[in-house]
């Protein structure tokens, strides 16, 4: 697959996440004793300076194939994850699976994590702090959207055909909030 048309599919997620985000709170579990009143901080807290961590720059010694695609996206993934405070996670919906090459697309290894926040957190500082440490780290930006509470950015880890895709949304619309975690390998096929 070419760049521009990952470019696209990555454009296209951020389309589809803006349309879908409003409703990402509503699928995912309450705090126990959650009022329908929302507890989001009025205003945003300020992004902590990011320095370089090893940790989330992708492994890309030696060919990927499915098995290792699968491993590098979890560990990846996992690492991102732990940039959240452990003590804001309420819940994460994870899927991580190989999806098969199309006519038009090749194979690659993905993994999709909603990341139910407590109430009081700021999912929208909390994904703009993930995005400075991606940064810091290496990756770049290719797109951004913040409106009304959700934001969501597109990173590559390199300009390289070979590179990894990330989407980062920080969704603060409903009573809970949500970060979201959308991974991609390099094209397999």
């Amino acid at each position: 697959m070419t760049r521009t048309r990952r470019l696209l599919t990555i454009t296209g997620a951020a389309v589809l996440c803006a349309v879908l985000g409003a409703s990402l709170a509503a699928c995912t579990p309450g705090v126990p004793g959650d009022g329908a009143s929302s507890s989001r901080p009025s205003s945003p807290a300020p992004v902590p300076s990011a320095s370089y961590d090893d940790a989330i720059v992708p492994d890309v010694a030696g060919a990927l194939d499915e098995d290792s695609a699968g491993t590098e996206a979890v560990r990846l993934a996992d690492a991102i994850q732990g940039l959240i405070p452990a003590s804001s996670i309420v819940y994460v919906d994870d899927h991580a699976q190989y999806v098969d090459a199309t006519k038009d697309s090749a194979a690659y290894y993905g993994v999709i994590r909603t990341i139910t926040l407590e109430g009081g957190a700021d999912a929208t500082a909390i994904s703009a702090s993930i995005i400075a440490s991606l940064e810091a780290s290496g990756w770049t930006q290719s797109q951004a959207t913040d409106q009304n509470g959700l934001a969501l950015t597109a990173l590559v880890s390199s300009l390289d055909p070979a590179a990894w895709f990330v989407l980062v949304g920080g969704d603060a619309t409903g009573t809970q909030p949500v970060v979201s975690l959308q991974l991609a390998s390099p094209d397999l096929t």
